[in-house]
């Protein structure tokens, strides 16, 4: 369960399942067909809604010091050389330009314009949790794919200087959900997490207007081809930074004392 929670400094997504830990030994990011040291699945690329992948949540025994933690890193590190699928990231999502994307930076950032107003999404892929498929599949259906759960915000700037925000999210199959909505007038600093901006409970609206929200929105890029691409964009992002923490952590213990 994902909720979004008061933050000193503005909103924060936060979540109900277990905490994101480093590296591998507090969730799996299972990947089919077999398992490295951590018990973990390698996974292929996301080619499309038809992808087959799965994830799983599997013990590993327990490290007790440096040369044992370097070998379970590097045995990870080629098991999906030798059967992980490296993503291809193009420049675009939808009708949307890819400014800002990094492999070592979990923030994305996309810019489009659209009817004269000029529209960004930005992705922190700290804020994206992944789901094991009991976490998405009804009767405890544990075979299905794991599905990423991106959170997202889009900004909405015309030429008067006014910016529409929206605070999103994808649910289990690329479903559009706008949590949050505000408006701030252009004149002062929005702040850190938007701060300085009210934002009303978009679950809380009437039918009609929540309706009407979702086919404005279309009208600024945000339609069901781009929440499907930038669904499948999410998956592979989290595997091409699982893959660069793992060289990471090893550069890292392999330098430490």
């Amino acid at each position: 369960l994902c909720i979004l929670a008061p933050h000193p400094t503005g909103f924060k997504y936060t979540t109900m399942a277990a905490s994101r830990c480093l590296g591998a030994a507090a969730r799996a990011l299972a990947r089919a067909p077999t398992a490295g040291f951590f018990g973990l699945r390698t996974q292929v690329a996301r080619q499309g809604a038809n992808a087959v992948h799965s994830r799983t949540l599997m013990s590993s025994r327990i490290i007790h010091d440096k040369a044992r933690f370097l070998e379970a890193l590097n045995v990870e590190i080629q098991d999906e050389l030798e059967n992980g699928t490296a993503p291809e990231f193009t420049e675009t999502i939808g009708e949307f330009n890819v400014v800002q994307h990094t492999i070592g930076n979990p923030k994305t950032e996309l810019e489009g314009n659209f009817g004269g107003d000029t529209v960004k999404v930005s992705v922190d892929l700290n804020d994206c949790e992944m789901l094991d498929a009991e976490e998405i599949y009804d009767e405890g259906d544990e075979s299905g794919p794991a599905e990423p759960r991106p959170m997202f915000t889009i900004q909405i700037s015309n030429k008067a200087g006014k910016t529409a925000l929206f605070l999103c999210m994808l649910n289990p199959g690329a479903a559009l959900h706008v949590s949050k909505a505000g408006v701030h007038n252009g004149s002062g600093d929005m702040g850190e997490h938007f701060s300085n901006v009210y934002f009303s409970d978009c679950s809380l609206w009437d039918d009609a207007l929540a309706d009407a929200t979702y086919g404005y929105l279309a009208t600024k890029g945000i339609t069901e081809d781009f929440v499907s691409e930038l669904h499948d964009y999410v998956f592979n992002k989290e595997y091409a930074e699982y893959t660069n923490l793992l060289n990471a952590m090893h550069d890292f213990v392999s330098k430490s004392a």
